[in-house]
């Protein structure tokens, strides 16, 4: 459904994002429209998108300098690599294995370390 029926419906502050898989894509998708956030990946190997290459950082970093709406990365974050797709341009990561292992108490020390990665990125 395009973004612009969407926020019809729903209005502010409801929150519209989309996932795109390439620059071209990002451009097209966000010329004009009520989007804001992208969401791009698979950036890393991922266990929940296995059998998909892996766009890695370059692609990350192309489509985060083609548009100026926010754009999240996905597949196979971990804390390790949560500061290099924040360097690539992304606002953020989404995350399902990072977190879906964790423990209450590992819980928030791997969102503090994450918070921690980006600030010093």
């Amino acid at each position: 459904m395009p973004a612009e029926r969407v926020r019809r419906v729903a209005g502010r502050p409801f929150l519209i994002g989309r996932s795109v898989h390439d620059r071209d894509e990002a451009i097209r998708v966000t010329e004009g429209s009520e989007l804001d956030y992208l969401v791009f990946g698979t950036v890393f190997d991922s266990r929940s998108k296995s059998g998909s290459a892996p766009a890695g950082l370059d692609r990350l970093s192309a489509v985060t300098a083609a548009t100026r709406v926010p754009v999240l990365a996905v597949g196979g974050m971990t804390v390790e690599r949560f500061a290099s797709v924040v360097e690539a341009g992304a606002a953020g990561g989404a995350a399902i294995g990072l977190f879906a292992d964790a423990s209450a108490d590992s819980l928030v020390e791997r969102i503090l370390a994450l918070v921690k990665s980006a600030r010093y990125s």
